[in-house]
């Protein structure tokens, strides 16, 4: 390759105008990116600095802002069930689907379980979350007036903040396994 390039030298010049032309088709892209992502980031870390009401001009508050959110029990509850959600969901929507698939592989007639696992990802996010809402509603709901018929009575499930994220990571691997399945 470098000989060829000592022995036509003109191919190596029009390869680097061809570098500097694709070069200059991506700055815009990357202005618009820049502008689009960078920017945003930069001003909310430094209205994050500030003590600002929108009202008066904004005033210096250094970190206490920081340390005020970061001493809250309402974040360490959300970073938990952040690791929660990304856990339940690596595991149960990702890992656990390609286990099944590997062993539908040496299942026979295994193209209809994957259509049984995949037909709930055809459902739009929205219709998804209809239909759950409407199951899981703790006055009407489906599960509840199942459960009704057996005499078992449970607390709202959907408002419970014990369960509700654990709730909620099993409708995503619900919709979502079926795509991962295949």
């Amino acid at each position: 390759m470098f000989i060829s390039n000592i022995d036509n030298p003109g191919k190596a010049m029009e390869r680097r105008g061809k570098l500097r032309t694709d070069t200059l088709f991506l700055i815009p892209a990357m202005v618009f990116v820049l502008m689009s992502e960078l920017v945003p980031i930069v001003y909310t870390t430094y209205l994050g600095f500030m003590d600002w009401d929108i009202i008066n001009p904004p005033k210096w508050a250094g970190i206490s802002n920081y340390v005020k959110v970061f001493s809250t029990p309402e974040l360490i509850n959300a970073l938990k069930n952040t690791i929660y959600w990304v856990l339940g969901t690596l595991i149960f929507a990702v890992a656990f689907p390609l286990f099944i698939a590997a062993l539908l592989n040496r299942v026979k007639r295994r193209t209809i379980f994957k259509l049984i696992f995949f037909i709930p990802s055809t459902l739009s996010p929205t219709v998804a979350a209809i239909f759950w809402r409407r199951t899981l509603a703790s006055q009407k709901g489906a599960l509840v007036s199942l459960l009704d018929l057996f005499g078992v009575q449970i607390q709202p499930i959907l408002t419970n903040p014990q369960i509700n994220t654990f709730v909620m990571i099993g409708v995503w691997v619900w919709q979502f396994f079926g795509i991962n399945l295949i």
